[in-house]
């Protein structure tokens, strides 16, 4: 009784085939994980308001370790929604007021929480 092999004799992948794509996969995956805009570029804070956020800060928040000042911005043209929260009401009336003189529409949703030293 002959041996019969359910595998095709003499086949070799086609290595050639294959050392021809490794560049061109290389380079699909490099052009792939460059393309797109990085999350935090894509609403990227204009250098007035992060200038002014850095004023307010270094004025009204001098110890991080006394004053809350967890400020985000979510920005869409000239609106820009200020959110996070502070224990600061000095630091948000300055920063709020100083972005309706950059003339920018402000949606606030930055919350103002009590002190933990209870003043």
């Amino acid at each position: 009784m002959e041996r019969v092999s359910i595998f095709a004799k003499n086949v070799t992948p086609n290595l050639s085939f294959m050392k021809n794509m490794i560049p061109f996969v290389s380079l699909l995956l490099a052009v792939s994980a460059c393309t797109g805009i990085p999350e935090n570029k894509k609403n990227a804070l204009p250098q007035d308001v992060e200038r002014l956020s850095g004023e307010v800060r270094d004025r009204f928040i001098p110890d991080k370790r006394v004053i809350l000042w967890d400020v985000d911005y979510d920005v869409s043209g000239k609106t820009i929604t200020v959110k996070g929260a502070t224990t600061s009401p000095e630091a948000k009336a300055a920063l709020l007021s100083g972005l309706e003189e950059k003339a920018y529409e402000v949606k606030d949703s930055l919350q103002l929480v009590p002190d933990s030293r209870g003043s």
